[in-house]
């Protein structure tokens, strides 16, 4: 099978030069920006995330009222989103949405461990 403007020679060419050229990594305490990264360098921080999850969205999602759903899905991640955006510190690396999920990805200063 074959995938439209996907090249695997070449693709394999450079995967090649990727295991052939990356020599070190650097430890950093937070991640760099997305146009640092090369494909000779690797760096390595910690990271946290956050997952925002709907509340009983299987009970949401039941409704005949689909502009009524979308109104909701669409606020909710709206705001959730403009929260997580708050990065006094340059921190946030992703923001994303799965589903009824909104998530977030920090560098983080340290190695932390904890659910809520």
């Amino acid at each position: 099978m074959e995938l439209k403007g996907y090249d695997y020679k070449d693709r394999k060419k450079k995967v090649e030069e990727i295991l052939d050229n990356t020599d070190k990594v650097n430890e950093v305490e937070k991640f760099p920006r997305d146009e640092d990264f090369t494909y000779t360098n690797g760096y390595k921080a910690w990271a946290g995330a956050i997952f925002v999850d709907l509340r009983d969205s299987t009970t949401l999602f039941s409704e005949k009222d689909e502009v009524k759903i979308a109104k909701v899905i669409r606020g909710f991640t709206s705001e959730i989103i403009e929260i997580l955006r708050i990065d006094t510190d340059g921190d946030l690396k992703e923001i994303g949405i799965r589903g009824d999920c909104v998530f977030a990805v920090y560098s983080a200063p340290k190695k932390m461990t904890f659910m809520i």
